[in-house]
C-alpha cells in the first residue's frame, strides 16, 4: 500500500502535519539559511522560485506513495520552524528513510527530538514501518546527537554518499528498528531519577539552615548584597521555553525600591528582547545575583512587569541616556546560596585574561553566518563599537 499522511501529530510545543503550499513563505528562512544548510545534500533556497520547485519535486514524489513530507509547526502561531520527511519507503522490506530540517532559531532547544518522536511513533504504529535509516553529515554534531537520542544506531560511514557544489563527501547511516523504538519506550531507564521519593533517598533531608534563609522579602542582610552586585542573570519563560539572560551596570544598579519591590533598568542590547517577550505572557522571573569576590550569590524569585514610565527611567540615567525601561519586580521569595558552586570553581581566583580556546565574538558568528563575515575584522571593530553602544 502507499503511504498515506496521518492526521497532525501533536507535541507539547509543535504539529507535525502534512505540508502544503502555504507553508513556502515561513519556509523560506528555513531552507533559505545557509548556516541550516551548509550540511544537507540540496542548494539553498534563493528566491521564492526556488521554493516552489521544491514543493513540486515533493509533490510528484508523494505521488508515487512513497513519501510524506511534513512540516513542523509552532503551535503557538502555527508558523513553520523546520520540516521532516519520510521517503524511499519499500513497502516489501517495511523499510524508509528519514529527512529533517530546523530554522536555526530553535536549534538548541529540543525541538527536532520533541518533533521527531512524534513522527517515529507514527511510523511504527501507524505507517506499518519495520525500519528507518537516515543519512548524515558526520560535520553535523548536532543531528548526529539528535539520532542517538532517539534511539537510532550508527551502522557504518557511506564513503562520498553525498555530492554538493560538485564535491562528493562521506556521510554516516543509522538506523532504528521498530523492535528496538517499542522496547526502549517500554523500558524505563533505571537510572533516570523522576520522583520525589528517589530525590529524597539520593540527598537525603534539607539542611536546617536552607530552609531558615528563605523568606519572601527583602531583608537588610540581602539588600547588602544587591546593592554590592554590578551583576544580575535573569530567567523567564513561556510556553516555547526558557531564557537565561545577564544584565550588568555598576554595583547597586539593581534599586531596593523596599523590602518587597525590586527595580532594575533596561538597557539598549540586541534587540531580541527574549526576557520582556516572555514576560508578557508569563510574569514569573528569577534572579541571580553574583558579587565578585564573594563566593555566595544571592537567589530572588518574583513576577515582573516592564514599565516606560518617565520618571523611573530618569532615576536610571547613565552617561545621559535613560534606559528603554524598567523591569519592576515584585519579590516572593529570596534566599542566598551557598559559596560551594563558586569555590568548586574558583571562579574569583582566575587570572582575568581570555582563555584562548574560548572563541570569540567573530568566530562564533563566522560560525553560524554567511559565507564573507570576517571574524577578524569584527573583533577589532568589536570594543569602539560596545563603547558607543553601552547606555
Amino acid at each position: 500500500m502507499p503511504l498515506v499522511a496521518p492526521p497532525p501529530l501533536e507535541t507539547p510545543r509543535f504539529v507535525v502535519r502534512p505540508l502544503v503550499a502555504d507553508d513556502l513563505a515561513g519556509l523560506m528562512a528555513v531552507n533559505g539559511d545557509e548556516a541550516v544548510t551548509r550540511h544537507l545534500p540540496y542548494a539553498t533556497w534563493k528566491s521564492m522560485d526556488d521554493a516552489r520547485a521544491w514543493l513540486s519535486r515533493m509533490e510528484g514524489i508523494q505521488a508515487t506513495g512513497t513519501a510524506i513530507q511534513f512540516v513542523i509547526a509552532d503551535r503557538a502561531d502555527g508558523k513553520p520552524v523546520g520540516t521532516c520527511l519520510i521517503f524511499r519507503h519499500d513497502e516489501g522490506s517495511a523499510r524508509a528513510e528519514l529527512g529533517y530540517v530546523l530554522g536555526r532559531a530553535h536549534w538548541g532547544q529540543g525541538a527536532m527530538q520533541e518533533a521527531l518522536s512524534a513522527l517515529l511513533d507514527c511510523a511504527f504504529t501507524q505507517l506499518g514501518i519495520r525500519r528507518i535509516e537516515a543519512e548524515v553529515d558526520p560535520r553535523n554534531g548536532a543531528s548526529c546527537r539528535v539520532l542517538g537520542r532517539l534511539g537510532f544506531t550508527r551502522e557504518g560511514l557511506l564513503r562520498q554518499r553525498w555530492v554538493a557544489d560538485g564535491v562528493a563527501y562521506d556521510v554516516e547511516s543509522w538506523g532504528l528498528l521498530a523492535d528496538d523504538w517499542r522496547a526502549n519506550r517500554a523500558r524505563p531507564d533505571p537510572h533516570v531519577v523522576d520522583t520525589e521519593s528517589k530525590l529524597a533517598a539520593l540527598f537525603g533531608e534539607v539542611n536546617a539552615n536552607s530552609v531558615r534563609k528563605e523568606v519572601d522579602h527583602i531583608p537588610p542582610v540581602y539588600r547588602a548584597m544587591i546593592e554590592a552586585s554590578p551583576f544580575v542573570i535573569l530567567a523567564t519563560s513561556n510556553a516555547k521555553g526558557i531564557d537565561i539572560s545577564p544584565r550588568g551596570d555598576p554595583s547597586g544598579f539593581v534599586v531596593v525600591e523596599d523590602e518587597r519591590t525590586l527595580l532594575i533598568p533596561e538597557r539598549r542590547g540586541n534587540n531580541r528582547v527574549d526576557t520582556l517577550r516572555n514576560l508578557l505572557a508569563d510574569s514569573r522571573l528569577g534572579l541571580l545575583f553574583l558579587i565578585p569576590g564573594v563566593g555566595e550569590t544571592l537567589r530572588v524569585a518574583g513576577r515582573a512587569r516592564f514599565t516606560t514610565d518617565p520618571g523611573l527611567r530618569e532615576r536610571f540615567r547613565m552617561e545621559g541616556r535613560p534606559p528603554k525601561g524598567v523591569l519592576h519586580v515584585k519579590v516572593e521569595k529570596a534566599y542566598f546560596q551557598c559559596a560551594r558552586a563558586l569555590q568548586r570553581s574558583r571562579l574569583w581566583e582566575a587570572v582575568i585574561e581570555r582563555n584562548p580556546a574560548v572563541p570569540t565574538a567573530g568566530a562564533i558568528l563566522a560560525a553560524l553566518a554567511d559565507p564573507g563575515f570576517d571574524p577578524e575584522q569584527y573583533d577589532r571593530d568589536l570594543p569602539e563599537r560596545q563603547r558607543g553602544s553601552l547606555y
